[in-house]
Parts: C-alpha cells; structure tokens; sequence
C-alpha cells in the first residue's frame, strides 16, 4: 500500500514538472497560440451610428391616362414625358452587430428633394407627379474586410407625393404612399467616423386618380383617369458617426 502511494505521488509530481517545463519553452521559445475573436458585437462597425447623405435620385415615374370622358389619350400623338433628375440630401440612424467578419444591422433614414416627371399633352395640357421626400427602414447584411465592409440592404420606403394637372382643366392631389427599397454598397470605417457609398432602388407601385372636373374647357374634356407606376432610383455617399466609439485593438500574440 505504502508502495502505491509512494509511486502515485512521484508520477504526479512528474507529470507536474513536465507540464511546467512544457508551458516554460512553449511561452519561451515555442510558436504563440493564435486565437480569435469571434464575439458578436465586437469590431470596426459594431454599434450605434448617426449620419448624413447626399445624392442624385433619378424618378421612373411612368404615367397613363385611363377611361373617362375627355380621355387624355385622344392627344397620344402630342404626348412628350420627362423624367427628371434631382439632388436629394438626407439623415439617418441605425445599430450594427458584428461577429468576426459578418456585420448585420438596421438602418432607418429620411431624405429630401423634390423629384419630379412630368407629361405634356400638347400645349397647355400637363400632367406632373412630384415625391417630395420619403425615408426607408432597412435591414443591413454585408460582410468586412478589414476596415472596409460590403453590404446588402433591404426593407420598407415611404413617401409624401403630389400630383397636378395644368392647362386646360386644373387640379392637384397629395397622398401618401409606401414600398419597397433595396439596394447595397460599400462603407470605409476610418475609427469613429465611416465612409459609404450607395445605390438604393425604390419603388411605391401604382396609384391610381380619377378626376371629373368642371374646368373651363367645360364638357367631357374635364374628366379622365390617370395611372401612376412609381419608382426612383437613388445613387448617394454618406459619413456616419458612431455614438459610442471604443478603438478596435485587434488581437496581439503572446511572445
């Protein structure tokens, strides 16, 4: 018995020395043991941000005049449409996560700047669709290289629009509407403050007016059905500010 205890306590005080000698040259001399940081919330572009953008929208907006009695199509041959493009600036917020190389978030946003189509019917018959300014919430998905990240967005638009009609009868309409916007880009994170770059499509489908009007043509010139097909096409750079910036120190090895 007193041999086995004997012989127990000297493998352990063995094994002891070895692991120490072991840790002592691997930390000395041995190559350091590489680990990685793969903590969720962590990284160049984690966390709360404001910003601001400017930019160019381009409108689609597509116009077709429906039934009616004085349908505006009987003119087809002196119909001339412009779409016209417009600068637009806006603000906005939102929240990343980041794990590892993988950035995912949510970002929320409102611009302005009148953009604009419009469709002449011939001397002094116009109709013009207006968006006066609209926002987006998104979702974010993208993937970083360093301090520069690459990125997919998706979600809701938005918008406040105006439609009038000029000439020979009169009218105006405002409503509001909502959509769709997705797009991507690309953002450069430079510490507190980023860079980005991007391309948004946004679309708000088709809303449809009809107008019976006593105008001073008179008659059934006054009433017709207008279509709308309403899209836009936004190309914007930006700067962020984090709101709680904490420097990025990326992982040191042990020598």
């Amino acid at each position: 018995m007193k041999r086995l205890i004997l012989a127990t306590v000297f493998g352990l005080a063995a094994c002891v020395g070895a692991t120490s000698a072991f840790a002592g040259s691997s930390l000395k001399d041995g190559p350091a043991l590489a680990t990685h940081d793969r903590h969720c919330g962590s990284g160049p572009f984690a966390g709360a941000y404001i910003g601001g953008s400017v930019g160019i929208a381009h409108s689609d907006f597509s116009h077709s005049v429906g039934s009616g009695g004085g349908d505006y199509t009987s003119l087809s041959t002196l119909v001339t449409s412009h779409h016209k493009r417009n600068a637009v600036a806006g603000i906005g917020a939102g929240y990343n996560w980041q794990c590892d190389r993988f950035v995912f978030g949510i970002v929320g946003d409102i611009n302005f700047g009148k953009t604009k189509s419009w469709t002449d019917y011939g001397n002094p018959d116009r109709i013009a669709a207006s968006l006066d300014h609209f926002g987006t919430l998104r979702a974010r998905a993208g993937i970083a290289h360093d301090n520069v990240l690459f990125y997919l967005t998706g979600g809701l638009a938005f918008g406040s629009f105006d439609v009038d009609v000029s000439g020979c009868c009169t009218a105006n309409d405002s409503f509001r509407d909502t959509g769709f916007a997705w797009g991507g880009g690309i953002e450069f994170n430079r510490g507190r403050w980023s860079l980005s770059a991007e391309v948004l499509r946004v679309d708000f489908g088709t809303t449809r007016i009809d107008y019976v009007l006593a105008g001073p043509c008179g008659g059934p010139f006054c009433s017709f059905g207008t279509e709308w097909d309403k899209s836009l096409t936004v190309a914007r750079i930006g700067i962020n500010m984090k709101l709680h910036h904490k420097e990025h120190v990326a992982h040191q090895p042990m020598k």
